[in-house]
């Protein structure tokens, strides 16, 4: 049976589908956590925990694996940027949505991608270029004010 694949201890997304006869996107993260009852099945959507989905064989195939909770360690947005993407994980867990909700996560053995490292620094580099810039043209419009005072 392809139920049997269900990873009890992952994190599952799933495209929207109507299977509620409202809009699916309403109170919806479209994240899943699996909980068993009764000897069956259940994708929890992780936005209210009141939207229970059973899994079945005929359905199994509309959730994809994100990860095992034992593989991953959450880490912060600040942290999340410095991992190669097939290392991190990013996904709504709470009532707030994808707004207010999102957590962050990275496989318990990865590195800094050395790759990234360097990029939020040409990133930070680049807006530090631009301060100076702006200050630089504050400084002379500062200048020319106080040589107008000064002639005026």
């Amino acid at each position: 049976m392809n139920i049997n694949k269900i990873n009890t201890n992952g994190l599952y997304k799933s495209e929207p589908f109507n299977v509620f006869g409202y809009n699916p996107y309403w109170c919806k993260n479209w994240i899943f956590k699996v909980k068993e009852k009764n000897g069956s099945l259940y994708m929890v959507d992780t936005y209210f925990n009141d939207t229970c989905i059973e899994v079945t064989d005929d359905n199994v195939n509309n959730f994809e694996l994100l990860f095992d909770f034992d593989d991953v360690k959450e880490i912060t947005l600040q942290e999340y940027e410095k991992y190669n993407d097939e290392d991190r994980f990013m996904a709504a867990i709470g009532s707030g949505g994808w707004k207010f909700s999102t957590k962050y996560f990275v496989k318990k053995d990865a590195e800094y991608s050395k790759d990234k490292l360097i990029e939020i620094l040409e990133y930070e580099i680049r807006g530090l270029e631009c301060q100076i810039r702006y200050k630089k043209c504050d400084l002379e419009n500062k200048r020319e004010e106080l040589n107008k005072l000064i002639r005026g």
